[in-house]
């Protein structure tokens, strides 16, 4: 007999989702020195908004942009295709000083919310999380 692991039932329903079910999408990373980003895309009944906030002590800036919802159903299409296979948690064998920590959360319309999240790890398609939320030079 099989065991079936929470983390299994997770994972199978985090995949049975489609694009036009998320609501709203946060990805967060922070640094062992204190900077953080923040980008949140957030959807309404006519449009989508990304918030960008970068965290730098002592200044914090933001920036707007706006997307049809077209633009971010497709967005979101992707988003699920780079995700498609994660793991929950990545962690780095030893802990190192520079080490930059990142979770992303989606959040789905009927509540729920697939969470994925590094300690200085991350999947192989890493490069396509940022990529999708135009962030350069991270990694």
């Amino acid at each position: 007999m099989a065991i079936i692991r929470l983390n299994d039932i997770q994972s199978v329903k985090k995949n049975f989702y489609q694009a036009d079910d998320i609501e709203d999408v946060v990805f967060e990373i922070s640094y062992y020195t204190s900077h953080i980003h923040v980008y949140t895309l957030s959807t309404s009944e006519t449009y989508a908004e990304l918030t960008k906030v970068y965290k730098h002590d002592p200044a914090i800036i933001e920036e707007y942009n706006f997307y049809s919802l077209l633009e971010v159903q497709e967005l979101f299409n992707t988003l699920l295709r780079v995700v498609y296979n994660w793991k929950s948690t990545y962690k780095k064998a030893s802990h190192q000083n520079n080490a930059m920590f990142w979770n992303l959360a989606i959040k789905y319309k009927d509540g729920f919310v697939a969470k994925y999240e590094g300690d200085g790890a991350y999947p192989n398609n890493f490069e396509d999380l940022l990529d999708l939320f135009g962030i350069e030079g991270i990694k």
